[in-house]
């Protein structure tokens, strides 16, 4: 999904049907400012809950999703990104300190390192 292939019409983004997180997560971001609709807020925190929430639903109907790149390792993508190596800090506790605490950065940060990280292909590779 293209980010402003919407144009901001809200019928049209109500209607799209999401396959996978990551076009669901597609959908979020091309919402812009009627992101609130789905996360309530425009928090990384809220969208976190939210991701958690999803991968929650998807667990207890046994949807096993295969992403490319698997979801998991975006916490390892965004420490190494930021040069924190291992660390049982989340990627949201990391881009939260990496950007003063600041919610809505922290959620526009959030959406450029998803781009990356699933731009990526090799990233899995330079893992093993």
């Amino acid at each position: 999904m293209e980010e402003n292939m919407y144009d901001g019409n809200l019928l049209q983004i109500i209607s799209y049907k999401a396959n996978n997180l990551y076009e669901y997560l597609d959908l979020i971001k091309c919402s812009g400012k009627k992101s609130v609709l789905y996360i309530g807020e425009r928090s990384i925190i809220a969208l976190d809950f939210h991701i958690q929430g999803y991968e929650s639903a998807c667990r207890i109907r046994g949807i096993e999703e295969i992403l490319n790149p698997p979801f998991g390792y975006f916490h390892s993508f965004v420490a190494d990104y930021y040069s924190y190596g291992k660390t049982s800090r989340g990627w949201r506790q990391i881009i939260l300190l990496e950007n003063n605490n600041d919610e809505e950065k922290s959620l526009e940060v959030f959406w450029q390192l998803l781009d990356l990280f699933r731009k990526d292909e090799n990233y899995l590779l330079k893992t093993v």
